[in-house]
């Protein structure tokens, strides 16, 4: 369901579309996102119990933006460091 989402508002994200248009691809792009967040969520709560599974999500979320600030620094650092040509 997110793949063709995601083309609809590639597609449609244009000034001679009318705004709404993304926008309306967006709505069940994030209830995908959405869902596959909270069944990963209960995945983890159903595998590591209700002992551990409060750790086992926070661990999930710190990886999850200790690799979102790994990709972020990448992008800075390759585009500080490119040949330009004048």
């Amino acid at each position: 369901m997110s793949a063709d989402r995601l083309f609809w508002f590639a597609w449609s994200a244009r000034a001679d579309v009318h705004w709404i248009s993304p926008v309306l691809a967006g709505i069940p792009f994030a209830w995908g996102n959405l869902c596959v967040f909270m069944s990963a969520a209960m995945y983890l709560i159903d595998v590591y119990g209700s002992l551990n599974g409060a750790s086992a999500m926070a661990a999930n979320g710190l990886a999850r933006y200790g690799l979102g600030a790994g990709k972020q620094s990448g992008d800075i650092s390759y585009n500080s460091h490119t040949a330009k040509t004048d």
